[in-house]
């Protein structure tokens, strides 16, 4: 898998959760700080800010079984398939891994049985 840049992530979520213009907040964080309200609040309170000076990217290939795992509640039933070649985006932080783009193809996957493994990006915050 190639290798990938923070601004690359950045510009690539970007593309699939367009903001008006001007939105104050870049995608990387505004998803991330959605996915802990939503799903890990205890985790909200001590969130980093994701920058280019504060993560790591790091490029992988995971089974769908693993990133259905990471799904809160599961994979969702029939939705809308997001066709782009993009990988899933994963924040690792503080030992704990978050999907914060890609929720709709890894259900889309699993559905159709296709067992990956399928690229990931990591956002890793060092400790």
């Amino acid at each position: 898998m190639k290798t990938l840049t923070f601004d690359q992530v950045r510009a690539m979520l970007s593309k699939g959760h367009a903001r008006s213009a001007g939105a104050s907040i870049d995608p990387a964080n505004r998803l991330y700080e959605k996915h802990l309200r939503a799903h890990k609040p205890r985790l909200l309170g001590d969130r980093p800010q994701l920058s280019i000076e504060t993560v790591e990217v790091i490029c992988e290939r995971w089974s769908t079984k693993s990133l259905v795992a990471l799904l809160p509640g599961g994979p969702s039933g029939k939705v809308p398939r997001y066709e782009t070649d993009d990988p899933i985006v994963v924040v690792r932080d503080r030992g704990v891994d978050s999907i914060i783009d890609g929720g709709r193809r890894v259900s889309t996957w699993h559905r159709e049985g296709d067992s990956g493994p399928h690229s990931v990006a990591i956002l890793k915050v060092p400790q």
